[in-house]
């Protein structure tokens, strides 16, 4: 009786699932696309994740490739246990605009990951098991805001109140707060203070 092959057996004891993809850190310069995978031991032996290698595809473009990295402390992974791994993507819109065509008036993009995460048996290698994932994300666009009107509430000799409505247009599929808002206002061409 032979053994089964490592990346064979290895498919069998350890079971890759998407547990989330989440948008994170989002803002007008671009955002982080995540992943969280889901491994569990199904096996009755012992694993640990040890690497992973990664790429980030846009549109079937290539956007980003992560070289094999080896963990600096193995991610142990017993007989029956889970564990959650979180692959983070930085998408940059300055970036993304120059590298992929075609996405200016785009609502949102496809997109996915796939690569290959190693895991160690003892202190053998166990194998490289592949994942894919797709997920989407927003394209970020400016919202436009307008005056819509300008009420003096008091005028005197040493000033005056003004109260100034603002229309404000947002383009994005998705909402947002608003923290600040920074202004500067002229009459007849003179700033204000």
């Amino acid at each position: 009786v032979t053994a089964p092959a490592p990346a064979a057996a290895l498919k069998d004891d350890i079971k890759v699932t998407l547990e989330e993809r989440r948008v994170e850190n989002l803002s007008p310069e671009g955002l982080d696309r995540v992943f969280y995978l889901n491994l569990e031991n199904v096996s009755s032996r012992d694993y640990a994740l040890s690497g992973y290698v990664y790429r980030f595809v846009i549109q079937e473009q290539e956007y980003f490739r992560l070289p094999e990295r080896n963990l600096d402390s193995t991610l142990s992974l017993p007989r029956g246990s889970k564990e959650m791994v979180r692959f983070p993507v930085r998408i940059t819109y300055e970036l993304l605009h120059r590298s992929i065509a075609g996405i200016q008036d785009a609502a949102s993009v496809p997109c996915y990951i796939m690569g290959e995460l190693m895991f160690m048996r003892g202190r053998r290698r166990g194998g490289a098991l592949p994942f894919a994932f797709s997920a989407e994300f927003p394209l970020f666009q400016a919202p436009t805001v307008s005056v819509f009107a300008v009420k003096a509430q008091s005028l005197t000799i040493g000033g005056a109140e003004l109260q100034v409505e603002l229309r404000v247009s947002n383009p994005n599929g998705f909402s947002f707060g608003v923290d600040a808002l920074e202004y500067d206002l002229k009459i007849g061409g003179h700033p204000l203070k």
